[in-house]
């Protein structure tokens, strides 16, 4: 369910902050490793061609919030709800979409689901939107049929034309964000952007 690459990323988010001797596991903690991921990079690289700033805030962040433990013991780093939280929305989001696995890019999403951290943001100052991530993870995710051919297999759904109106679209990110994006939940997308 979880990509190897996005296992090792998670490996190393883990093994890095019991280096660090973090106590908690952050969702900065993961945001930095998940810049060093190829599907979540390459997708925030559409949006933010020099992730430089935005990587030495997340380390300057890191380093002024999180104290080191104090002796010699191995430190055990727990995860924090806020991480957990992102971990299961990605794989919730990955089940809806009815895709194989869970990569840094569908994490890099989840992430969005955190409004309040400093990880989002930090994305928000560099100029980085949930919205833009998902109009170019549409564009790099090749599922085995399009949408508008999944669409016209719903017999509850007409196939509307593509130019949704902007409150339709946010309905259906907001809806998303709740974990209510099932088919009821497009329909209600669709009657939106008709009613719109």
């Amino acid at each position: 369910m979880i990509s190897e690459k996005l296992e090792k990323t998670l490996h190393a988010t883990f093994t890095k902050t019991r280096e660090r001797r973090h106590e908690i596991l952050s969702v900065e903690h993961l945001l930095l490793e998940l810049l060093e991921n190829d599907a979540a990079s390459t997708l925030l690289k559409m949006c933010l061609p020099d992730i430089r700033p935005l990587e030495s805030s997340l380390k300057a962040y890191i380093e002024q919030t999180f104290t080191a433990l104090v002796g010699e013991d191995p430190v055990d780093s727990t995860p924090s709800l806020a991480f957990q939280r992102v971990v299961q929305r990605a794989i919730m989001h990955t089940q809806v979409a009815k895709r194989g696995e869970v990569t840094g890019a569908d994490m890099l999403l989840a992430l969005f689901g955190e409004k309040d951290s400093h990880a989002v943001s930090f994305l928000h100052q560099q100029g980085v939107t949930r919205v833009d991530l998902i109009h170019h993870f549409t564009k790099i995710c090749s599922p085995e049929m399009s949408f508008r051919e999944e669409l016209a297999k719903q017999p509850s759904i007409k196939v509307l034309s593509y130019s949704f109106k902007a409150k339709a679209v946010q309905d259906i990110f907001r809806l998303a964000d709740e974990g209510k994006c099932t088919s009821e939940a497009l329909e209600t997308f669709f009657k939106t952007s008709q009613k719109s």
